[in-house]
């Protein structure tokens, strides 16, 4: 390419077509103007105020963000949320405020929705009507409705539908047209039990109704064995996809878990 100049030229856009024109391929796609950035997907992820999963919470979201995912926290109140103990919290104890309360989200604002583990989910399963023997577990009806109206609207709007661990049990307990959204669905989710309750005239002590009674007894849905996804010496890489639902075992796919979801809404 030789000398090109101002003066050759009638207009400035003339004198940059020229420059393009004489560069290597690899140079002019380089200069095209990119076109505009995609809109950033949002993620709306649900924690307990009190006894969530630390690190399904943080090391999804630190997924999430990473893919530049934008994440908003809801809780059942606007209020400090504490993790449950020795959940994978910093010294500063990982508390975190939540950007709303439940009942003020709506899935017109986001793309996909996940319900974070940890015993404390169980305030978000929407149509139980026990007791648990933790009073911080028992909330206002409206905390249930809102979860289970979160549910419905990811549904219907084709949007992914997101739980990990112990919050699989809010999708089990959701009712859509009269069915949970995992009946004839396969999942995965924490292979343990759920706090003390007592249902139905029934007391329940910790560890004995377990997630995978309710999972495929109440929900209808097929629940994996742990570590059963790729790698089974790890659970790092147990996520299920089915459809726009997404599950995840523990604490340990929660990075994973964040991943898939970002993928997902990629495509």
């Amino acid at each position: 390419m030789g000398l090109v100049t101002g003066r050759d030229w009638n207009s400035p856009a003339a004198l940059v077509q020229a420059i393009v024109n004489g560069l290597p391929r690899a140079a002019a796609l380089a200069a095209t103007p990119t076109t505009a950035p995609t809109a950033a997907r949002r993620v709306l992820l649900v924690i307990a105020n009190q006894d969530f999963y630390y690190r399904e919470y943080g090391d999804t979201r630190r997924s999430l963000e990473e893919a530049g995912v934008t994440v908003t926290v809801a809780a059942a109140r606007r209020d400090t949320c504490r993790p449950h103990a020795n959940s994978g919290q910093g010294a500063d104890g990982g508390l975190v405020m939540p950007d709303l309360a439940i009942t003020d989200a709506r899935m017109a604002d986001y793309d996909a929705v996940g319900f974070v583990g940890g015993w404390g989910a169980v305030m978000y399963e929407p149509t139980y009507t026990g007791v648990f023997d933790n009073p911080a577990f028992n909330v206002p009806a409206a905390v249930r409705q809102a979860a289970g109206r979160l549910v419905e609207e990811a549904v219907r709007g084709d949007k992914v539908l997101a739980a990990i661990c112990h919050g699989v049990t809010v999708l089990a307990w959701a009712r859509v047209d009269g069915r949970s959204p995992i009946a004839g669905r396969t999942v995965s989710a924490y292979d343990g039990g759920s706090p003390g309750s007592t249902y139905q005239g029934t007391h329940y002590a910790d560890n004995q109704a377990t997630v995978r009674m309710q999972v495929e007894r109440l929900a209808g849905a097929t629940m994996v064995r742990g570590r059963s996804m790729g790698n089974p010496a790890i659970a790092d890489d147990d996520v299920v996809v089915d459809g726009r639902i997404i599950t995840a075992e523990n604490y340990d796919s929660a990075r994973e878990f964040g991943r898939v979801i970002a993928r997902q809404l990629g495509r």
